[in-house]
């Protein structure tokens, strides 16, 4: 069943139907042109973000997964940065990494209904104020997310 999660992120431009498709057909487009990793996970994120989506790229890796590339709202990577430092070098606790790594073992995307208890989870195992987190969140109308593997050269 369709999610009812409006982004104030999504504009009324933001593309859907066939034209979603033609515009995601032509990121992954951009992704495939990519000579690094690193352009491979930025050209995923800023692809989508410039779609109107919020987009977070988690790279898995031993010991701890690191978040690599982050395209979001200004008032939200503001919150998630005080506690953590720059976005990008948020590390995960190894029960988020050993939950991300579950997720790229099977392969395939998940749907998350209700974000804030994983986010109040991951806030307060950084030192952070998940309930100010949380309420930005609500207030751009993000409620759901999607995880979806994705694996360069054979790392995910």
């Amino acid at each position: 069943m369709p999610s009812a999660n409006v982004h104030r992120a999504a504009t009324a431009d933001r593309p859907d139907g066939a034209a979603l498709a033609s515009a995601l057909m032509a990121v992954a487009l951009r992704v495939q042109r990519a000579r690094t990793v690193q352009a491979v996970l930025d050209e995923a994120a800023g692809g989508l973000h410039a779609l109107g989506f919020h987009a977070c790229v988690v790279r898995s890796g031993n010991p701890a997964a690191q978040v690599a590339s982050i395209r979001t709202a200004e008032e939200i990577r503001a919150l998630l940065e005080p506690p953590t430092g720059r976005a990008e070098h948020l590390q995960l606790a190894p029960s988020d990494h050993a939950a991300l790594q579950q997720l790229i073992d099977e392969a395939r995307p998940r749907l998350i209904d209700d974000v804030a208890p994983a986010i109040r989870g991951l806030i307060a195992r950084q030192g952070g104020q998940p309930e100010d987190v949380i309420s930005v969140l609500d207030a751009a109308g993000i409620r759901t997310v999607m995880i979806a593997p994705l694996v360069v050269d054979g790392v995910g």
